[in-house]
């Protein structure tokens, strides 16, 4: 029975990732606070959605589920006393993502995820607010001039990760969420992930230019990435997706931790 802990493993190193890129210095309690933070959004759409569905079951999942909920909730509430009043602000953008993701706001149209091509990008801004933007406003030195190309690369790195997900998910995602998939095939959307790889690449080399050090690892990290894309597929295993590309993140922070 899987709960997101992996999830909330691949939030933080990514997050590791951003504080190694400005380095910036980060408590083990703001860690632990996204790595919560992750756990219980991500869980929150699984069950929520269940809910919905009318096929959550309290008696499976309540006994297993609760505490681990309440230690995050423990964890949450401890480490956003010591965050910045902007530090709380990106967190409750963040959190207004999750619940407009999950909770339908009308009849027609569950919820926003279900507006067409929306999905992907909901999930790349949540990403993108906690692993990117949550970190640098502890940095006491931001590079502003670098600030926008770093954030595109940011987004495209995480929409990239998510196109193996939508793949899988073609056959089961209704046909009204107008995925990538769904709009322009498996083949096409690879096609896409691999410009996007070559986009986010060469913002790096021609206009950020990342110090050598760290761009033979973003470079191995994409190109890791790129293959996982290609090699994806609508019958792939359970584990592909949830495990190998979501294991990119922890991939790239630790060999930032080896290169120190």
């Amino acid at each position: 029975m899987r709960f997101n802990f992996h999830v909330g493993l691949a939030v933080v190193a990514l997050t590791r990732v951003t504080a190694f890129n400005f380095n910036v210095s980060l408590s083990f309690l703001f860690y632990a606070t996204v790595f919560c933070i992750a756990f219980l959004g991500y869980n929150f759409i699984k069950f929520f959605s269940l809910y919905l569905e009318n096929r959550f079951n309290k008696s499976k999942f309540f006994p297993f589920l609760f505490p681990p909920i309440i230690i995050a909730l423990i964890v949450i509430f401890i480490g956003l006393s010591s965050f910045t009043y902007a530090a709380l602000g990106l967190v409750f953008l963040a959190g207004i993502l999750v619940l407009l993701y999950s909770i339908p706001l009308s009849k027609k149209r569950k919820n926003f995820r279900a507006l067409r091509g929306l999905k992907i990008h909901l999930v790349a801004l949540a990403w993108l607010i906690i692993t990117f933007y949550l970190p640098l406003v502890f940095s006491e030195t931001v590079d502003l001039d670098n600030l926008i190309f770093l954030t595109l690369q940011r987004y495209v790195f995480v929409l990239v990760a998510t196109l193996p997900f939508e793949i899988r998910d073609l056959n089961s995602d209704e046909f009204q969420l107008s995925t990538l998939p769904q709009k322009f095939g498996v083949r096409n959307t690879k096609l896409l992930g691999v410009i996007l790889i070559i986009f986010h690449f060469s913002i790096s080399f021609f206009i950020i230019k990342t110090p050598l050090d760290f761009f033979i690892i973003e470079s191995f990290v994409l190109l890791v990435l790129m293959i996982l894309i290609l090699k994806s597929g609508e019958n792939q295993s359970e584990y592909y997706s949830s495990f190998w590309v979501e294991g990119i993140p922890v991939l790239w922070c630790s060999l930032y931790i080896l290169l120190r």
